[in-house]
């Protein structure tokens, strides 16, 4: 995966939504980046310049990495065939076998290895897999410095990406004096971490929240988290 266009032909493997169809009934909306909309500083730019479901495009990207169809139909190179597991843990079951069928279609040899969730984080935080399915989200483009920056590879950096010029981008996002300053970083963050295929997005479902009306004082993150400081039931 260290090769932009092998991780640019994964992205183009992937119907992204016919997964939100098959996994999610369709109520959510499709990922182009590593934010979701609802998150403070999400730029719409990654929509124009995201990877859509393209299987030609996996070819050419695929040929420019130097690889080949082998007989059995598998991506090779020198000999080889490229193979991979997909690491989850049992809340993303469907999501990861949804997305191993558009691989395999696609020309990848990969399998699925279910894990209990403490083994899977302990496996992410030693860079001890391939591929991960999971999801995570906070109220705002801060979240990036913590899987993307080179210091956090031990920590929350999964993808253990040790970029200079996207580390000045994240430092630019944690230090921004006020919003406005923040968005542009984040723009900037988001556009360079889609165009180097560093993740492969593919969607957030909507939730429903359903509370009594004898519960109040609670509020709820932009992203739709519940804060219960406070709350009380009257």
């Amino acid at each position: 995966f260290n090769d932009i266009n092998v991780r640019k032909a994964l992205n183009y493997a992937v119907n992204r939504d016919q997964m939100l169809q098959v996994v999610a009934q369709g109520r959510g909306e499709v990922l182009y980046g590593p934010l979701r909309p609802a998150t403070i500083g999400y730029s719409s730019e990654v929509e124009k310049i995201g990877y859509s479901y393209n299987l030609e495009k996996v070819t050419e990207f695929m040929t420019a990495a130097g690889y080949a169809k082998s007989e059995n139909g598998i991506w090779s190179k020198d000999g080889a065939e490229i193979a991979f597991s997909i690491s989850t843990d049992p809340l993303f079951s469907r999501d990861t076998e949804v997305l191993q069928m558009f691989l395999t279609e696609a020309g990848f040899k990969c399998e699925i290895q279910q894990l209990e969730t403490g083994a899977l984080m302990e496996g992410l935080a030693t860079g001890n897999y391939d591929l991960n399915v999971s999801s995570a989200s906070w109220a705002d483009a801060v979240v990036l410095f913590g899987f993307f920056h080179s210091s956090t590879m031990d920590a929350s950096n999964y993808g253990r990406i040790n970029d200079p010029v996207l580390d000045g981008m994240l430092l630019n996002i944690f230090g921004a004096p006020n919003r406005t300053a923040l968005e542009s970083a984040a723009a900037d963050a988001q556009k360079y971490i889609v165009e180097n295929a560093f993740v492969i997005p593919l969607y957030v479902a909507f939730s429903d929240l359903v509370i009594n009306n004898r519960f109040a004082g609670y509020t709820t993150t932009p992203t739709g988290e519940l804060i219960l400081y406070g709350s009380y039931i009257k």
